[in-house]
C-alpha cells in the first residue's frame, strides 16, 4: 500500500482497487482506473517539466 501511495494513488483509490481485485469482478474497470492514473501522472510530469524549464530560465 505504501508503494501505491508513493505512486500518487489516494487512499480511496487504493481501497477501491483492492476491493475490486478481491471481488473477482470485471477487470476492465481496474484496467481503466490504472489507465486514468497513468494519464494523470503523465500530466503531472509535463507540468513539473514546464516548472523546471521556467525555473532554469530564472537561474
Amino acid at each position: 500500500m505504501r508503494q501505491a501511495k508513493e505512486l500518487g494513488f489516494t487512499l480511496a483509490e487504493i481501497r477501491e482497487l483492492l476491493e475490486l481485485s478481491f471481488a473477482n469482478s470485471d477487470y476492465s474497470h481496474i484496467h481503466q482506473r490504472a489507465e486514468n492514473k497513468i494519464r494523470d501522472i503523465e500530466n503531472k510530469i509535463r507540468s513539473l517539466q514546464q516548472m523546471k524549464r521556467s525555473l532554469r530560465k530564472i537561474v
